[in-house]
Order: structure tokens, then C-alpha cells, then sequence
């Protein structure tokens, strides 16, 4: 692997422990991952609201944090695959689709009303809930970012759109 590459992934890590004092690296990592997304213009005004939870039928649901796109009204979601290991993972087709199937569910529960697996009020992710809530209307797209500290398989492809809660959807890793 390039040595750029690893010293690159290696400042990201270090980056993402030394964020909230090193409580909490994966906050940390979506911390820092939101910074970078705004550095390359491709999310402004990121709000991390890291939640990972159980909605109906025991569907596995994440988010890590949202940003609207005035521009085009688009919504930018973020799920962060964050292992913060000194040697990084591979990033699968498999691993990838269960992370996005993650994101996935937590919005189409969010915008079914679904708010029993939610925490309690104080939480972003509730803050984020509610905005989908009242928005769910005027998003005329979605786009899905995967952001991860692992080294993507070679086997890994584009994933093609699709409707996400019948909104059309892009994918980003």
C-alpha cells in the first residue's frame, strides 16, 4: 500500500482520538471526516449526530451526521465505518452495503414516524429526526456518504441510485 496513503490515514486516526479529549474517537473520526467533507466542498455545515440503534423488526439502524444543501435542497447524509486499528480494514462490498443499509433504515423509520428507537430529547439525532419530519416533503434528493479510516477493496463497485423512502438517492464511499 502507498506510504502516503498510510501516513494520510495515519494523521486521520490520530486526528479522531485527539478530538473530545479522547473520550470518544468515534465521534472524533465523524469530527474530523465532517471537517474534510467541508474542506472539499462537498457538505456545508455539518452536524454530527451519531446514533446507532434498533428500529421495527429489529432493523439495525445508524447516522452520523446530516448536512442540507441549499444549492440543489439536497440532504447529505453521513455513516462513518470508523476502526481507528493502527492497521487499517478492508472496506468490503459487504461491509459497505451493511453500513449503507444502516443509514438506510434509519431514515426510512425517521420518516415512517418511527421515533420509538430515538433517545431522549437532548440527543442531535432527535434534532435530526424532526427536521426530516418537517422537510420530508422538499428533499427533492438524498445523498449518502460512507466515510471510513479503511482501505477499500479492489472487488468494491460504484453503487448504482436508488429510492431510499421514495426519494431518489446517491452513494458515496
Amino acid at each position: 500500500m502507498d506510504d502516503v496513503v498510510l501516513q494520510f490515514r495515519s494523521d486521520v486516526v490520530s486526528q479522531a482520538r485527539g478530538e473530545f479529549g479522547g473520550r470518544d474517537p468515534n465521534a472524533g473520526f465523524v469530527a474530523v471526516a465532517g471537517r474534510m467533507l467541508e474542506e472539499a466542498e462537498e457538505v456545508v455545515d455539518f452536524m454530527p449526530c451519531p446514533f446507532r440503534g434498533a428500529g421495527t423488526r429489529r432493523r439495525s439502524l445508524g447516522v452520523d451526521g446530516y448536512a442540507f444543501d441549499d444549492a440543489d435542497g439536497s440532504l447529505r447524509v453521513v455513516i462513518a465505518d470508523f476502526g481507528g486499528e493502527d492497521q487499517p480494514h478492508t472496506v468490503t462490498q459487504t461491509s459497505a452495503k451493511t453500513e449503507f443499509n444502516r443509514l438506510i433504515a434509519f431514515l426510512e423509520e425517521t420518516f415512517a414516524g418511527n421515533d420509538d428507537h430515538l433517545p431522549a430529547d437532548e440527543d442531535p439525532v432527535v434534532d435530526f429526526a424532526d427536521l426530516l419530519g418537517s422537510h420530508r416533503e422538499a428533499i427533492p434528493r438524498l445523498r449518502l456518504y460512507l466515510v471510513t479510516d479503511g482501505i477499500l477493496s479492489d472487488k468494491l463497485r460504484d453503487w448504482p441510485d436508488a429510492l431510499v423512502a421514495g426519494i431518489p438517492a446517491e452513494f458515496h464511499i
